[in-house]
């Protein structure tokens, strides 16, 4: 993220673009499709060292592990929702639609 000069953002600017963008670009295609465990782990790596502000030579401290950070805010989390459980969402909620809604084709 070089472009968008991480160095010069906050935590909480970063955490802002992180919520905003981050999490939110893989949206559709997991809506549709189940998203491989290699695919979801290596967004996860990203959108972490994007948060703790980690260069790629990998030597860079995460201050707090990222299954804390995933905690919803009243648990004492950032409310970072991880992908794998975004994804079984969002299919779930095609399959609520499908059952629910007479023209949801």
């Amino acid at each position: 993220m070089t472009g968008l000069k991480s160095k010069l953002l906050s935590r909480g600017g970063r955490l802002t673009l992180l919520k905003s963008t981050l999490c939110s670009l893989p949206n559709y295609f997991m809506s549709l499709f189940t998203i491989p465990a290699s695919i979801a782990s290596r967004l996860e790596k990203i959108m972490r060292d994007f948060l703790w502000n980690s260069n790629d030579n990998g030597n860079d401290l995460h201050w707090v592990n990222w299954n804390e950070v995933c905690h919803p805010k009243q648990q004492g989390g950032l409310g970072i929702r991880p992908l794998h459980v975004m994804n079984e969402a969002l299919k779930s909620e095609w399959l609520w639609r499908f059952a629910k809604e007479d023209d949801a084709m």
